[in-house]
């Protein structure tokens, strides 16, 4: 009897354990793609500070951010951030913001300028992708 109530016991046990809440992990690829004419420089900017520079040096150039994510799914950008200059042959600036009134027509900042989405059970692949309207965007807001 001892030991059926032993055994009995290990399987409760056992079976308690493995109904807890189980850990879902996702797998995001961001790509920032330039099919421009133009190198581009991304200075990503928090609280006032460049918190890191992304150049795109020439026509089909990227940058490929690759993230695990554990329990939900980011929507893009793959940072935070106020604000996003943008400065294309290092000499035309134009700010992006994480608002929807601006004056650029897609922000990199707002998920909206972004496109993809899920590719499987736990893969999701999104892209923003430069391209010589957005140049010509930021030459006519100088």
């Amino acid at each position: 009897m001892k030991h059926i109530l032993m055994v009995v016991m290990a399987s409760i046990i056992i079976l308690l354990g493995s109904c807890g809440p189980k850990e879902q992990y996702y797998y995001v690829t961001y790509t920032i793609l330039n099919k421009s004419d133009h190198k581009i420089e991304l200075l990503i900017i928090k609280d006032n500070t460049v918190n890191d520079t992304i150049i795109l040096a020439n026509y089909d150039s990227d940058t490929v951010i690759e993230a695990r994510q554990e329990g939900f799914v980011s929507d893009p950008p793959p940072f935070l951030s106020a604000s996003v200059r943008v400065t294309y042959d290092d000499s035309i600036s134009v700010f992006h913001y994480r608002t929807v009134e601006q004056d650029v027509a897609r922000s990199i900042l707002i998920r909206e300028s972004w496109t993809g989405g899920s590719t499987g059970d736990q893969d999701y692949k999104w892209e923003y992708l430069f391209t010589n309207d957005d140049y010509e965007e930021a030459v006519l807001l100088q």
